[in-house]
C-alpha cells in the first residue's frame, strides 16, 4: 500500500476491524516514512473480468476453463 502523502510503499497496519456489516475491512496504517496515519478500506468486488490478450476485458465464465 502506498501512502497518500508521500507515496512510500513502506507502511504498517496498526489496527483492523470487520465494518459494514462484515462486507469490508478498516484497516488503520501508519507511513514508516514521513510518520503519518491513514486509512483504507478492502471490499470484495461482486463480479470478476478477465483481461485479454489484445488488452479487453470480459465477465469470468467458470465454463471456459
Amino acid at each position: 500500500m502506498r501512502c497518500p502523502y508521500c507515496y512510500s510503499d513502506n507502511d504498517g497496519v496498526r489496527d483492523s476491524r470487520i465494518v459494514e456489516d462484515g462486507k469490508a475491512i478498516r484497516r488503520r496504517r501508519f507511513c514508516n516514512q514521513c510518520r503519518r496515519r491513514f486509512t483504507t478500506y478492502e471490499r470484495v468486488e461482486g463480479l470478476l473480468q478477465v483481461r485479454k490478450r489484445d488488452l479487453t476485458h470480459q465477465d469470468f465464465s467458470r465454463v471456459k476453463i
